[in-house]
């Protein structure tokens, strides 16, 4: 679902931001995907949720922001949207595996020739955008940098990503895309 949760943990509280219920913004149950990337592969639910005041504020380092992972859908219950204000309009998708996905150039192996590194454009590869898990991320400006100098404790690797969707109404900025990852590391 995008812009619903309809699963939770027994007794698991909606969660709030600043005393307001947060927006449901992605549910991904694992088992339906087409393929599911090492980092996530021992999850079988994913929720993400978003601060109601995303728009107004800067929720950039994880503020604003509940991510709730199950590792079994056994023992879970229906749960009802809480009341929100969310203008997410919500749907529910349908996976479907991408059978060619090339990384932006961003994210282009540092053992690459430079002959390939400079032509990479022309080559006409696509990566492809929206509402994924697993693949190559659809970069921006540059590629994913996890924490300041891209030394995040945990070692993040990319899992999924939320693209912007106009038919949902839900923009990151002006037509952005949000990364998720999972650490690797000990912390």
């Amino acid at each position: 679902w995008f812009g619903r949760v309809t699963l939770c943990e027994p007794g698991e509280e909606w969660p709030q931001w600043q005393a307001r219920a947060m927006w449901p913004l992605l549910q991904i149950v694992t088992r339906e995907l087409p393929f599911c990337p090492d980092a996530i592969d021992d999850l079988a639910l994913i929720r993400v949720y978003v601060s109601p005041s995303f728009y107004d504020a800067d929720t950039d380092g994880g503020e604003g922001w509940v991510v709730r992972a199950s590792p079994t859908l056994a023992g879970l219950t229906p749960v009802a949207d809480k009341p929100h204000d969310s203008t997410i309009k919500p749907f529910h998708g349908r996976w479907e595996l991408i059978e060619t996905d090339y990384p932006k150039h961003d994210d282009l192996p540092p053992e690459l020739p430079d002959l390939l590194r400079e032509s990479y454009y022309d080559l006409g590869l696509e990566n492809q955008d929206g509402i994924k898990v697993g693949g190559w991320p659809t970069n921006i400006q540059s590629d994913i940098c996890w924490a300041p100098m891209n030394r995040h404790p945990c070692r993040p690797a990319y899992a999924f990503q939320i693209d912007s969707d106009s038919k949902a109404g839900w923009f990151w900025g002006d037509s952005g895309v949000d990364y998720f990852g999972r650490g690797t590391g000990e912390h």
